[in-house]
């Protein structure tokens, strides 16, 4: 199923579900109990540097990782984030 022709607030309800201006979502039918049962999913665009911190177990080092990222990489819809903004 494929939505399409999203109102303005709608595009920025769903913002982190919309790639390439259509939303990213699926539905599932199914047949459980002699009833139709019918389920959405929602995937939402991901930053991979983002994907890549979160693999990291050792907290000091993912908040290493982290701080270094903010402070230097322009990172999309995000702008240039400064060493003002930091984990707690």
């Amino acid at each position: 199923m494929c939505f399409g022709n999203l109102r303005e607030e709608e595009h920025i309800e769903f913002r982190p579900y919309i790639e390439s201006n259509l939303p990213i979502l699926r539905k599932r039918i199914g047949v459980e109990i002699s009833q139709i049962i019918q389920r959405y999913y929602a995937t939402a665009l991901q930053i991979p540097k983002f994907a890549e911190i979160g693999g990291i177990d050792r907290k000091k080092e993912k908040i290493g990782v982290w701080n270094n990222l903010i402070g230097s990489v322009e990172l999309p819809g995000f702008g240039i984030l400064g060493s003002d903004v930091r984990s707690a």
